[in-house]
């Protein structure tokens, strides 16, 4: 147990270069087993213990707020102690922890779902950060307690503790915030991770309405209308990758998606009365 422990809690601080600049996956649709385990690409997590005959902790869920695929955390027993649901930002195939990240968000956003057992709580935790094993210029914690059944979107401030340059990331979901005391069953279920400038509301269903975009499936334009000035658009590839940004100060406007390949995309409309985000098909 105690070897489990210093594996997970050294996971902290271990860092490569990488050269990806965006967060890949970051609605975790894509998944695979070309480490020998299930993994996401785009995330490094500890199912690599399942070589040694440990459970795995981190799996897709076709429990989605967005698509069809969430990532699942779960602590579960093993090794005589337990085995905590972790995922962070980094590369599986090369044991790669944390990416190359120059921007200076203010806020990280993502949708959750959380099953906590009594007395254990789910962890966020994140770091920019000058190089990889640099200094610290923004971070964050988060800690969910209560049970969550609904996706909600939570939006959390990145607190910058001096003015200099970010080339690096570090961003880490756990299920249990504790290495040795985690407790087996909780759950953390995350979806649709995102960083923007501005406080995000998610709009309700009946808000949603109020857009317009067609055709859907689409070829070569994608139409967009509004009630109001539409704002940031961007659309997402199933990697999570941004393929496509537009800000349209109008309540209408127009896409061009012809030089897209054919797929399933995520559209995320981003403005004052908050995030819309709806399934669109290239053909």
């Amino acid at each position: 147990m105690k070897k489990i422990a210093f594996i997970i809690s050294t996971l902290l601080f271990l860092h490569t270069a990488s050269s990806a600049q965006s967060l890949i996956n970051s609605g975790f649709e894509a998944w695979d087993q070309s480490a020998g385990f299930e993994a996401a690409p785009g995330w490094f997590n500890i199912n690599f213990l399942t070589q040694q005959g440990l459970p795995a902790t981190t799996s897709p869920t076709p429990d989605a707020a967005h698509g069809s695929k969430a990532m699942l955390l779960e602590t579960k027993a093993g090794g005589g102690g337990v085995i905590l649901g972790y995922a962070a930002v980094g590369n599986q195939q090369i044991f790669q922890q944390g990416t190359f990240f120059q921007d200076q968000p203010v806020f990280l956003n993502f949708y959750y779902k959380a099953f906590p057992q009594a007395g254990d709580s789910a962890w966020v935790h994140l770091e920019l950060k000058t190089t990889s094993g640099g200094q610290v210029v923004g971070d964050l914690d988060w800690y969910e307690s209560d049970t969550v059944s609904t996706y909600q979107l939570m939006t959390i401030p990145i607190n910058y503790k001096n003015t200099l340059s970010t080339t690096y990331l570090d961003l880490i979901f756990r299920s249990s915030y504790n290495d040795t005391f985690g407790i087996e069953g909780s759950q953390l279920i995350i979806d649709s991770v995102f960083f923007t400038d501005q406080s995000v509301v998610s709009i309700d269903e009946g808000q949603q309405t109020e857009v317009q975009v067609y055709p859907n499936p689409a070829s070569d334009i994608i139409n967009l209308q509004f009630t109001e000035a539409i704002g940031d658009v961007s659309i997402y590839n199933v990697t999570g990758e941004r393929v496509l940004y537009k800000n349209i100060q109008a309540h209408e406007g127009q896409l061009p998606v012809g030089d897209l390949p054919k797929g399933v995309y995520t559209l995320h409309i981003q403005n004052k009365k908050g995030l819309i985000t709806k399934k669109i098909a290239l053909k």
